[in-house]
């Protein structure tokens, strides 16, 4: 390291390396002490009730007040205080935002997993927090923040420079509560985290296997969804207790096998899977289906996964979202588009189109994926030796020229 704004030379010599070290030894106690008090500082404010940084949270906003604690109006995503003596703090955010927070809590105290909850808002096209779809980690952590309650928390985890970050113990988390105004009911709040910190072993094996029964005879098959949905004990525990759910199912002599074969969308793309088979079979291929019913085998070396995918929504975008099944040697995946139960438009997407995330989009609207649309299903055996660049047995060139 060369110092220009210093007084001692950069030559190397024995006087100017002990200067470097002492400097250095300075400005790293001096940086040290700063930290100190900055800490010191923020640790105070928070205790105060003020926001120290970050999102304010889902049903939340940020309001900047004075010194005195008069109210400058809110803060907007991405805008920061300017005046050093200014202070923020939590208000309650938008209202619907705010009943849904509170939907959220009532239905974990009823019982409800997070999967279930998220399910449940889904289904009633409200947004999440980042304007797509909720999922159980969007739900968990709403669940376990306490600023619904009102507290003002810092501390949680701490990051040294260089260093990673690290969770504190609660012991040290620096706490204030109450300082905001709660949109949580505390009774509910404490039901929700006293469900939720139910010891993983309270279960015996015989009451999990007894609720896998009643699962079965209530929905006709058992799946982590529909375990979820009913949740507690969750799928995880059962995967935790019996080292997986397959065997937790063969303890109560549940064959996988008739599980799928019950399950309603398994079903489905079962019958679809078969549907393509018998006439890709009409057409001169030889067709062997796997014992899942989850791929078909083209004259012994092309993999084809037929596969339903219903319409969903992600922020204001309506779209098809086609995920790669996992299956070695798979060359193509014939994607059914479905809107409300009824198939709309079929593609045959070779697998290199997938890439490395795994996942294509078809937009519900205009897309540019035109070249892959199958426009009939009889279309679907020419599509597939125009993709494979191989010729199609002699079945299938006599149904082609006499197309």
């Amino acid at each position: 390291v060369h110092y220009c704004a210093e007084q001692f030379e950069n030559d190397g010599s024995i006087g100017s390396s002990i200067i470097k070290t002492v400097k250095r030894a300075m400005a790293g106690e001096y940086s040290r002490e700063l930290s100190v008090k900055v800490r010191a500082g923020q640790a105070n404010l928070i205790r105060l009730g003020y926001r120290q940084g970050g999102a304010p949270g889902y049903g939340l906003r940020r309001m900047l007040v004075d010194q005195t604690g008069t109210s400058k109006g809110e803060l907007q995503r991405g805008e920061q205080k300017s005046i050093a003596t200014d202070r923020v703090i939590l208000i309650p955010g938008d209202p619907t935002q705010i009943a849904t927070v509170q939907r959220i809590f009532r239905l974990a105290a009823k019982g409800e997993s997070n999967a279930g909850i998220a399910e449940i808002l889904n289904s009633e096209g409200l947004p999440s927090p980042k304007g797509g779809l909720w999922g159980s980690p969007t739900i968990r952590l709403i669940l376990m923040s306490e600023r619904y309650l009102g507290a003002n928390i810092y501390n949680r985890a701490s990051t040294k420079l260089g260093g990673r970050r690290v969770n504190n113990p609660r012991e040290s988390w620096i706490v204030s509560q109450h300082p905001f105004e709660p949109i949580v009911p505390p009774k509910i709040y404490r039901t929700v985290q006293s469900l939720r910190r139910t010891p993983k072993n309270s279960y015996s094996d015989e009451e999990l296997l007894g609720h896998l029964r009643t699962l079965i005879d209530e929905h006709g098959y058992v799946a982590s969804s529909v375990i979820d949905a009913a949740a507690p004990p969750a799928s995880k525990t059962y995967s935790n207790r019996f080292g997986s759910l397959r065997t937790a199912y063969e303890r109560i002599g549940y064959e996988t096998a008739t599980r799928d074969a019950n399950a309603p969308l398994v079903r489905a793309q079962m019958d679809f899977a078969s549907e393509v088979g018998g006439l890709l079979e009409a057409t001169g291929y030889q067709v062997a289906l796997t014992a899942s019913g989850r791929f078909l085998t083209l004259c012994e070396h092309i993999v084809l996964a037929p596969r339903l995918f219903d319409l969903r929504r992600d922020g204001e975008r309506r779209l098809w979202r086609i995920k790669r099944p996992k299956s070695l040697g798979l060359n193509f995946v014939l994607a059914a588009l479905m809107r409300n139960g009824v198939r709309e438009n079929l593609y045959l997407l070779p697998i290199q189109r997938f890439g490395r995330s795994g996942k294509v989009e078809i937009n519900d609207g205009p897309n540019h994926m035109e070249e892959f649309e199958v426009w009939e299903l009889n279309l679907l055996p020419e599509m597939i030796r125009w993709f494979s660049r191989s010729p199609p047995p002699a079945e299938t060139r006599h149904y082609l020229r006499g197309r």
